[in-house]
């Protein structure tokens, strides 16, 4: 089976979502019946909406070596937001795979891009439900309980909780915004196609990471900008326009936030790209962190010295 999808295709009809694509399996590979168990949207928010394929009247079974296919959710309409969209189908193979497939949308454009694939051997568990769908037994019997194999879905709940939580701290953040920290002495260096760039200095210590958004409040006035030096206790930043008309005047004394939403954005996009392929990312998910070591606090060995023989 190849992935990724040809001509994916998204559309919102009223509640009523639909995806469309194609699967092509080359004519060197084996050709083994797979079916559709499940496809799922999740939002930038972390809400999602499933549908569950399992029994031979509503399932989508591949036997041919090109197959368009057609998924609908005939409520998903108001439940989910469609700016950006994460798109999970899974399929399940007679040749003993189980596949899950990610795509990310979004409407703006109407582009998608291909996430990542998850092939892992199928467990006890997807077995019996592909059997199930195979031989029409609407009612399959409850799946026994799987310890040694985690299955796709699985692992995509667990990420799921972690990035509703995110999701939430997100939104808390938007609400509440940043913390303001003091900076004197801004000077118009130059224009360039990032906007309008200031030097400025800090009154503490400041680390900002290369291109995060931040914003400069000078007197009322709020103005929009990109870090692009932030070290010792000198900031540089690209503001989108100027406060004064003079771009000699210096600006004695003004007010920076970070938007510290922006980093839980890349983080909850890096969870959804987590598959079970990244093994140290699985164990953290999973497992939680473990500590570094069991010996007492007073007999841990500290300094850069120490930091460095670890690294090596």
């Amino acid at each position: 089976m190849n992935i990724p999808f040809r001509k994916p295709k998204f559309s919102i009809e009223g509640k009523k979502v639909c995806f469309s694509f194609s699967v092509y399996t080359e004519e060197s590979a084996p050709l083994a019946k797979k079916v559709i168990d499940y496809w799922e949207l999740v939002d930038d928010r972390g809400r999602r909406k499933k549908v569950e394929l399992t029994d031979k009247s509503n399932c989508v079974i591949l036997e041919k070596r090109l197959e368009k296919i057609e998924l609908e959710m005939k409520d998903a309409g108001k439940e989910v937001t469609y700016d950006h969209l994460r798109i999970c189908v899974h399929f399940l193979s007679e040749d003993n795979q189980s596949i899950a497939v990610y795509y990310e949308y979004q409407v703006r454009g109407d582009k998608f891009s291909y996430s990542n694939a998850d092939i892992l051997p199928m467990s006890e568990n997807e077995k019996e439900t592909m059997i199930g769908i195979l031989t029409g037994e609407n009612d399959p019997e409850p799946p026994g309980t799987d310890d040694t194999d985690e299955t796709v879905e699985e692992f995509a709940n667990k990420k799921n909780v972690f990035m509703s939580a995110v999701d939430k701290e997100m939104r808390f953040l938007r609400n509440s915004g940043g913390k303001r920290y003091k900076i004197t002495n801004g000077q118009f260096v130059m224009q360039s196609q990032g906007g309008f760039i200031y030097s400025f200095d800090l009154d503490a210590e400041l680390f900002l990471a290369e291109d995060s958004p931040v914003a400069v409040y000078v007197g009322l006035d709020k103005i929009s900008g990109v870090v692009l030096v932030c070290e010792n206790f000198q900031i540089i930043i690209a503001l989108e326009k100027i406060p004064y008309a003079d771009r000699s005047l210096k600006i004695l004394k003004a007010e920076i936030s970070a938007d510290p939403w922006k980093l839980l954005e890349k983080l909850n996009e890096r969870l959804w790209s987590i598959n079970l392929s990244d093994k140290i990312a699985k164990k953290l998910l999973t497992e939680g962190p473990r500590l570094a070591s069991l010996e007492e606090r007073a007999f841990i060995a500290r300094g850069q010295e120490t930091a460095i023989q670890h690294a090596i």
